[in-house]
This record gives C-alpha cells, sequence and structure tokens, in this order.
C-alpha cells in the first residue's frame, strides 16, 4: 500500500478514532481488539473500508438534536484491525494512540485460537484481562476521568501464595 494512503489513514486514527480491547460476550469469556472511526462523511469511511477492509455503519441519531447530520463509523475485524495497526504506525504521530497501536498490536499476537487446557486457559484469561485494563487507563489517561470514577473496576489484586520451605 503506498505510503501517502498510510499516512491519510494514521491521520484519521490519529484525530477521530478509538483503539481499544474490549469484552465480548458472543463468543464466550474472551476479549478482542477493536479500531473505529466515526466522521459524518461516510465518503471518507468508505475509503478506509475499501482501503482496509472492515464494514461502515450507521450512528443511531439522537433523539436530543434532530438537527445533527447522521454519523458513521467504521469498524475491522480484530484481525483486520491488527493489520491495519501494523500498517500505519510507523505514520502515528499521537504518542497516547502509538502506545495504544502498539498495546493492542502486542495483545492480538498474543491470542490464542482453539481449546487450552484448564491450567494454561486461566493463566491466558489473565493475561487478556491485563491487557484489557491497561488498554482502559491507558484509554482514560487525560480524560479527567479514572477507573475508581468508571462502571466497572479493576479485579481486586490477590495476595500471592509464597511457597515456605520445609525445615
Amino acid at each position: 500500500m503506498k505510503g501517502a494512503v498510510l499516512a491519510w489513514a494514521a491521520g484519521m486514527i490519529d484525530g477521530e478514532d478509538c483503539i481499544g480491547i474490549y469484552h465480548t460476550r458472543t463468543s464466550g469469556y474472551g476479549f478482542v481488539l477493536s479500531v473505529s472511526v466515526g466522521n459524518t462523511e461516510i465518503e471518507l469511511l468508505e475509503a478506509l473500508r475499501s482501503s482496509f477492509g472492515g464494514g461502515v455503519y450507521a450512528i443511531r441519531k439522537t433523539q436530543a438534536n434532530p438537527g445533527w447530520k447522521r454519523a458513521y463509523q467504521w469498524r475491522p475485524g480484530s484481525r483486520k484491525a491488527a493489520s491495519f495497526l501494523d500498517a500505519i504506525l510507523p505514520y502515528l504521530q499521537s504518542p497516547r494512540k502509538t502506545e495504544a497501536a502498539v498495546l493492542g498490536l502486542e495483545y492480538q499476537s498474543q491470542k490464542v485460537v482453539g481449546r487450552l487446557p484448564r491450567d494454561v486457559e486461566r493463566v491466558h484469561r489473565a493475561r487478556q484481562q491485563e491487557y484489557y485494563w491497561e488498554m482502559r487507563r491507558l484509554n482514560l489517561r487525560g480524560s479527567g476521568k479514572s477507573l475508581s470514577n468508571s462502571r466497572r473496576r479493576p479485579p481486586r489484586q490477590r495476595p500471592t501464595a509464597v511457597a515456605i520451605k520445609p525445615r
């Protein structure tokens, strides 16, 4: 893909996007990497769709102000989001968006498809939750909000067991 298209897409991400890791209930317990760009100009989002895949969806118009233009959102799936972030990473200008993209790529690279042994699955789920909470902290940084004010709170840290050597 041409550098100009990648730079333009990175500019859209720097200004209009949301990069996140979200809990999903559709496929059982798990998390997914998500990238979305919202705009009232559907042509811009269609250009992202034709270049990188994904879909463009109409966002419900709010009842609060019927004079608002209809808004749209471009969203690729998890794997396409990862390849998109990988392609535009060198062009991102915002340090926070760059950090979110790197965290999202790291998260996606550690995902395992298929069943795992039960003890390994617990560790894997815990690691996914750590990525989720780290992305939440990153996305709240600078917004004046904190995780203590959010609807969901990070799980309590349980004390780790210390091995005692027998005498």
